[in-house]
């Protein structure tokens, strides 16, 4: 369900934007966290020239996320920038590839952004542990 006058109905609703730089080690666990969000939405991954092999990381998951990679170690607002750039969704989720988020936050964003009549932006609570 999407607002109307919201664009192409065809965009998902939400994309995950994560930046990656030498933390390759927590990347698979934060990828397998947004992988079991339902409803509509895109992963895309930013290698910022990161000495790992995030390509081959992303690759494990056969798809499911765009990769795309600077070419130089741009930093993080760069980064996130690109992503940006990248997304196709209604709303934008930045997600750092050393966290994780909780199964469901894809539903629970969704249903406060009909309750809310799609509002330009959604804040929500981070643990931090």
């Amino acid at each position: 369900m999407h607002k109307k006058g919201c664009g192409d109905m065809n965009k998902p609703m939400f994309s995950f934007v994560v930046p990656v730089y030498g933390t390759e080690e927590y990347l698979p666990r934060c990828l397998d966290s947004l992988f079991v969000q339902t409803g509509d939405y895109e992963v895309i991954v930013v290698d910022d020239c990161s000495p790992g092999d995030v390509k081959g990381i992303c690759e494990r998951y056969q798809g499911k996320c765009r990769y795309v990679r600077h070419e130089i170690n741009r930093g993080l607002l760069q980064a996130r920038l690109t992503g940006l750039h990248l997304a196709s969704g209604i709303y934008v989720i930045p997600v750092d590839s050393d966290d994780y988020v909780l199964p469901k936050l894809t539903d629970f964003l969704e249903k406060a952004v009909i309750d809310h009549d799609f509002p330009d932006v959604v804040s929500y609570w981070v643990e931090h542990q």
